[in-house]
């Protein structure tokens, strides 16, 4: 027995788990910016579209979440204090973060200055 394709979101919720479910997935991946909701003048249904450009999305999302994180941390040394044993494991946490953050981010503009470049000098 050959499984059939399956495409809309009511036919996901069938085979996998309840509608409520995927209608949570949907919002938070729409939050975060790896999908976003258009409406097709066709019909009166929206449709959800990922960008050829996800994976990058995805990337700074990943590096805005770092960046965060070193808030939280930082903010945390200052509660506990910062000349504690926690308050300094904190600290470098907060730098860590800080430090891949802001890295992750470089890079991806690097890239995609690099990529629009390639792509204005290519034939």
């Amino acid at each position: 027995m050959t499984p059939r394709a399956k495409s809309g979101a009511s036919d996901l919720a069938v085979t996998l788990v309840s509608p409520a479910s995927i209608s949570k997935a949907v919002a938070e991946l729409e939050q975060q910016g790896l999908i976003r909701r258009e409406r097709d003048p066709r019909r009166r249904r929206e449709r959800y579209v990922i960008d050829a450009d996800v994976w990058i999305q995805g990337w700074l999302v990943s590096a805005r979440q770092n960046v965060t994180m070193a808030e939280l941390a930082r903010k945390a040394a200052a509660v506990v204090g910062a000349t504690t044993p926690a308050g300094a494991r904190l600290k470098d946490v907060s730098e860590f973060f800080d430090h891949v953050g802001r890295y992750m981010i470089q890079a991806a503009e690097d890239w995609q200055q690099a990529s629009c470049t390639r792509r204005t000098t290519s034939p």
